[in-house]
């Protein structure tokens, strides 16, 4: 089973549906950077905006600099991860609770937030292997099993 990778701005990323029954939203798209640097998976803070969920109210999980800023891990409830397979077949990743990012203070020079991120702790946990070659145009995670 293998997940397609799309490149923007030099930037492995994946398309994924957000599924979660507690929570209003429902279904949401959130584009992930595939980040191998990254050993933390969470929704950046421009993602989980338009989730509307209550960030207040989440436990903080730890903190943590990105990009010169300091940011707080936030866990909110259970999940589901949907993605779009090469054979255009859906296959489930489950969250035991949501990670979420917010920004605790921001160096002046960023004026965006930062992305979604899919880090390694994700690929380890779910089996995950990335296969990235841009000389012949194939990016794409795959499902060891």
């Amino acid at each position: 089973m293998r997940i397609p990778l799309i490149l923007v701005d030099g930037t492995p990323r994946v398309n994924a549906i957000l599924q979660s029954s507690h929570y209003h939203f429902g279904l949401a798209r959130i584009t992930f950077v595939v980040d191998t640097g990254s050993n933390a998976t969470f929704i950046g803070e421009d993602d989980s905006a338009g989730l509307q969920i209550p960030i207040d109210a989440l436990s903080k999980e730890e903190a943590f600099k990105m990009a010169g800023s300091r940011y707080n891990l936030l866990l909110g409830k259970k999940g589901t991860l949907l993605f779009k397979t090469n054979e255009n077949k859906t296959t489930r990743i489950e969250l035991s609770k949501i990670p979420l990012a917010k920004t605790t203070s921001k160096k002046s020079s960023d004026l965006g937030g930062i992305p979604s991120i899919l880090g390694t702790d994700f690929l380890e946990k779910n089996k995950l292997a990335l296969y990235f070659n841009l000389s012949k145009d194939i990016m794409y995670l795959e499902r060891e099993e």
